[in-house]
């Protein structure tokens, strides 16, 4: 039997598959909250117990050397595909068996490819050394994981020798054989699974009963003569089943023959492509459309945009860009959680949707990003009239788990070819201009200008710098003490970031911890900052100042992460400080989630830390959700200390949450005094423990020894 593909379709095949195996790694790559630059996919030999390195991107050339082919049970990868059972290790090193000159610290996330209970191979992720496990990232790598069996599936049927040994073994391949007039003589049982006959049934009939009717006869004329003139055929083919349904097999006919060269038999082999069809076609929409709305994904845009230019060249017409960023949907996600903010979008992407035409073409970026194409329409008041309509769509109230929910967005316009003349720069002047809208005050939409391109440069200059920062030491902690107005004396801190760059000075956190945010390394930023202050209160609690206490600002974000816990754990371990002696402290915006807030809360209390809620006033708490949290502070801010002196309903205010914070077992902090009239007040409405500029600005480490011991109430007399 000599049963082969096609060389140059197989050829084809298997480049795309490669090609997407590819993408799919430079997708996992380019996550920001993943931190990997590295990764490889592993292929299965389950019959010689060993896995071949197919895919990879930025993989040390000795690691691809050495690890190009791995036996089960061999190094980390191997014990993955002995057990089918995802890894996470932070600390790679001490584990491996395959070791190398230069190997630099790391982690690693190892995934099993599996299709259904198939075992097809491995996903291998390089992450940083100590890089701690998220639930999240998990989800997100099955995932890949579910997309990759699909290639590997597609890649095992396009391969020559693997067909071949599964037509011998007759395991899963249809078997039909004739006589040399084409009358049925036999059939295998798999035949009568895949196509509902029996073999009785199929004996002394011809093969044309299988027929869908989906192929012309030119085609069968073709077939036959090729089996004539070569003694087989092998294709795909469509044929029917006996309760009517139409599927696509993988068919190859051999002529038989006798020593006398006349054929005897006709055997035809098969295996239903119906799995691998579906495959396919889940595949494609995966490659070009987000699961979540069903708009375009960023790669199927970027073509349309490329095709739509080129049209639009030909035809000498216009284009019209909108680029949608919602303002606020982070904050809702990292909070609430991504179920809510996964719903939040898809009706946001509802409502667009509805609003738009069906010649108009609308792309989820990816995030909370959106883009809207229009052809042949460069109108500016029809443009202004379509954006204020998705402002209009966006602003309106989501009702999501009995939450109601309102979102912003902002919007930038570019036409083209005023604007650009090529995919690339017209995204980037429709993005250029959607960050103008922001900068402006969000919730707006601002057509380009060429000028809005330095201020685009100068941003992501700045960022640039910002992702260095961290890297370069370049953030410090600066310590603001927390006075007790009885005795005037310092009682602890607050810890508050700066970034100190070697040309631009010091800038405050107001000017880039929301980029931090955005970069996706916000959480980094505060386990260092966490790490480093508890570091320096173990310093001065050594020096005496045992009674020093020690606050500490968390960002929703790192504050909802899975492994938050285990990594203020092991800084208290690591420092050795006592727990009791520091402070979470906790923006209101992370009582959106409820469950999650009293949960963590919870496991902070656990630990022996305390908890604050900061800002106190300005966000989403209310009485109900106070008493069901086990905090030990709030902290007051500096708004309501601003209107202390103008408003005799703020005194009022003050005076009610200091009322309730005593019902309620919790101290409170002021933040903000500037004034001595400020100190006097609070002081008489009871208020024990302050901070501000009127005692002391933020300062070095170095600088708070030398507070330590003053009275600032007689300081201020002296």
């Amino acid at each position: 039997m000599n049963i082969r593909l096609p060389d140059e379709s197989q050829t084809k095949k298997k480049q795309a598959i490669h090609g997407s195996l590819l993408s799919l790694l430079e997708t996992i790559v380019t996550i920001p909250w993943m931190v990997t630059d590295s990764a490889g996919i592993f292929s299965a030999d389950p019959i010689n117990k060993k896995l071949k390195l197919i895919a990879q991107i930025n993989l040390p050339t000795v690691v691809k050397n050495s690890c190009a082919i791995i036996n089960y049970s061999q190094c980390l990868c191997g014990k993955v595909a002995e057990s089918e059972k995802m890894m996470h290790v932070s600390c790679a090193n001490q584990l491996h068996e395959n070791h190398y000159e230069g190997m630099e610290e790391h982690g690693h996330y190892i995934v099993p490819i599996k299709f259904e209970t198939e075992f097809l191979g491995v996903l291998l992720l390089y992450v940083e050394h100590g890089h701690q496990y998220s639930n999240k990232e998990e989800d997100v790598l099955q995932n890949f994981a579910k997309t990759i069996s699909y290639l590997l599936l597609s890649r095992q049927i396009t391969n020559e020798k693997q067909i071949s040994d599964l037509v011998l073994a007759h395991s899963n391949h249809g078997i039909m054989l004739t006589d040399e007039s084409l009358k049925i003589v036999w059939v295998n049982k798999t035949f009568e699974s895949i196509t509902g006959y029996k073999c009785e049934e199929m004996i002394g009939n011809r093969p044309s009963i299988l027929s869908s009717g989906k192929h012309e006869i030119d085609f069968y004329e073709s077939m036959w003569q090729e089996i004539k003139k070569k003694g087989s055929w092998e294709g795909e083919i469509w044929n029917k089943r006996k309760n009517g349904e139409v599927y696509p097999e993988l068919l190859n006919i051999i002529a038989l023959k006798n020593s006398q060269d006349k054929v005897i038999n006709y055997g035809a082999i098969f295996k239903d492509l119906s799995l691998i069809k579906k495959a396919e076609a889940k595949i494609h929409k995966l490659a070009y459309f987000d699961s979540l709305t069903g708009f375009a994904n960023r790669g199927y845009f970027l073509q349309h945009l490329a095709e739509s230019i080129k049209l639009a060249k030909r035809r000498k017409e216009c284009l019209t860009l909108f680029y949608i960023d919602l303002d606020g949907f982070k904050n809702i996600n990292d909070t609430l959680g991504h179920h809510i903010g996964d719903q939040l979008l898809a009706k946001i992407g509802d409502r667009l949707k509805a609003m738009l035409r069906e010649t108009d073409f609308i792309a989820r970026l990816g995030g909370d990003e959106f883009c809207i194409l229009i052809s042949n329409n460069c109108d500016e008041a029809n443009a202004a009239k379509i954006a204020g309509n998705c402002l209009k769509n966006i602003n309106k109230t989501v009702l999501i788990e009995n939450r109601i929910l309102t979102l912003k967005a902002s919007i930038g316009i570019a036409y083209f070819p005023l604007d650009a003349n090529n995919p690339a720069d017209y995204l980037k002047a429709a993005d250029t201009a959607m960050y103008e809208s922001k900068i402006r005050g969000k919730n707006r939409f601002t057509f380009y200008s060429k000028e809005m391109t330095t201020k685009l440069e100068k941003r992501l200059s700045f960022e640039h710098l910002l992702r260095q920062a961290l890297k370069k030491d370049e953030f410090q902690l600066y310590y603001q003490p927390k006075i007790d107005l009885n005795t005037g004396l310092m009682t602890g801190v607050e810890a508050l970031i700066r970034w100190d760059h070697p040309k631009n000075g010091i800038t405050a956190p107001v000017h880039f911890v929301s980029v931090l945010e955005k970069l996706g390394i916000i959480d980094k930023v505060g386990q260092w900052v966490m790490r480093t202050a508890c570091e320096q209160l173990k310093q001065w609690h050594k020096k005496g100042f045992k009674h020093l206490q020690m606050a500490i600002n968390i960002s929703p974000s790192h504050f909802g992460q899975s492994g938050f816990i285990s990594s203020v754990e092991k800084i208290i371990q690591d420092t050795g400080i006592n727990p009791s002696s520091i402070e979470i402290e906790i923006t209101e915006s992370v009582a959106f989630n409820l469950d999650i807030l009293i949960k963590t809360c919870q496991k902070l209390k656990k630990l022996g830390a305390k908890i604050a809620i900061d800002d106190f006033g300005t966000g989403y708490s209310s009485l109900s959700i106070l008493s069901k949290l086990n905090i030990d502070t709030l902290k007051i801010d500096k708004l309501f200390i601003d209107d202390l002196i103008r408003e005799t309903k703020t005194a009022l205010m003050l005076g009610g949450i200091l009322s309730l914070a005593k019902g309620l077992g919790y101290e409170t902090v002021v933040e903000g005094v500037e004034t001595r009239e400020q100190v006097e007040l609070l002081y008489g409405l009871g208020f024990k423990n302050v901070q501000g500029y009127y005692f002391s600005k933020p300062v070095q480490a170095s600088y708070i020894v030398d507070l330590v011991d003053i009275n600032f109430f007689k300081k201020e007399k002296g």
